[in-house]
């Protein structure tokens, strides 16, 4: 099992997750809401709709925008758009949805598997042992053999 190097990204993928199921559920509200104005006639269904479909527009450009930094450490893949490629043999779909799949174990157990390349990633990132994020001890260089420029 992989897992995440930066919390910028980790954070990433938790918002696209959330924003995606959020979008999903208005989504069906709003559907719901049109087909029962259809039967009913009533006005309330219609103002539901109406609203839903506005939050609905809202929480997916937020997803839209949010995604594109969602990419497997691995194969480079977004995981969150919508591609017609080649899944993997090991990605199974959550009512026929990838992403589905991906945004509710990311939320559910901080875990996902990538549709595309098949590995397994874990949104947790490690703490940094002290010893890691002290200074190394010598000159720094950019390329063997040649030193930092001197301050003037």
């Amino acid at each position: 099992m992989h897992s995440f190097k930066f919390r910028e990204l980790a954070r990433d993928f938790r918002v696209s997750s959330y924003l995606f199921i959020a979008s999903a559920i208005t989504a069906l509200i709003t559907l719901l809401c049109s087909a029962l104005f259809f039967f009913t006639s009533q006005q309330i269904f219609i103002l539901t709709a109406a609203s839903s479909g506005g939050l609905f527009i809202f929480l997916w450009l937020g997803f839209w925008g949010r995604s594109n930094r969602s990419r497997c450490q691995l194969c480079n893949t977004p995981i969150f758009k919508r591609l017609r490629c080649n899944k993997s043999s090991q990605a199974r779909p959550l009512f026929g949805s990838y992403r589905l799949r991906v945004s509710t174990t990311i939320i559910q157990k901080a875990e996902y598997r990538c549709p595309y390349c098949g590995e397994h990633f874990s949104i947790q990132v490690p703490k940094e042992s002290p010893s890691q994020t002290s200074l190394p001890i010598g000159p720094r260089t950019r390329r063997a053999g040649r030193s930092l420029p001197k301050k003037r």
